[in-house]
């Protein structure tokens, strides 16, 4: 093989190179924090559908995207979950890995995050209604989202460091306690199995 052939053979490998070395979803091409090991599991959209909680129903979804997490609770006024009544929204970041807390043949995992944005949306005229008073404030108004943070009755305050375990078994993540609803001050011990959120 002649040099031209070499130097020709050279730039078309290296082009072939370029073209299928990155995807698009190749994360470090997106400039996007690559998320590997254990959180990687964690990635994606995960739900649990219309059960009970207080007397309420509710559908919890979670979204978690590198180390940010985004999540919606809706409430709502029947067992079917069809009649919305409130909703509440929040978004975490800087999730991170703690130690393994491995039981059984699945393993646990601590993680932490931080509070960034909490607050409460009533959707319908009743519900705003009966809020009057609720968390210390007195004027809600339907379909509009009031921000919780800082509110010592109902919220978080801001940069708060939740404190959570986790385990993934196939397409259902199980927590220690909802994203929302996780200590400041301990881990859980570990993972409760009567809460399913189910891969989207």
């Amino acid at each position: 093989m002649n040099v031209k052939s070499v130097a020709l053979t050279s730039i078309v490998l290296m082009s072939l190179v370029a073209l299928y070395g990155c995807s698009p979803d190749d994360d470090t091409a997106t400039g996007a924090t690559l998320i590997t090991g254990p959180l990687a599991a964690l990635q994606g959209t995960w739900k649990y559908h219309c059960y009970e909680e207080s007397g309420k129903h509710a559908e919890i979804i979670y979204k978690i995207s590198g180390t940010n997490i985004s999540t919606s609770k809706v409430y709502y006024q029947n067992s079917s979950c069809t009649d919305e009544s409130y909703k509440e929204e929040g978004a975490y970041s800087d999730l991170s890995l703690g130690d393994n807390i491995t039981s059984g043949k699945f393993s646990e995992y601590q993680i932490t995050y931080t509070v960034g944005s909490y607050g409460r949306t009533p959707l319908d005229n009743a519900t705003t209604n009966s809020f009057a008073g609720e968390c210390g404030i007195s004027d809600w108004t339907e379909n509009s989202y009031t921000n919780l943070l800082d509110n010592d009755d109902c919220g978080f305050p801001k940069n708060t460091t939740l404190l959570n375990v986790y385990k993934v078994i196939g397409n259902n993540l199980y927590l220690g306690d909802p994203i929302d609803a996780a200590s400041r001050t301990a881990f859980p011990t570990e993972a409760k199995s009567n809460f399913i959120y189910v891969k989207q």
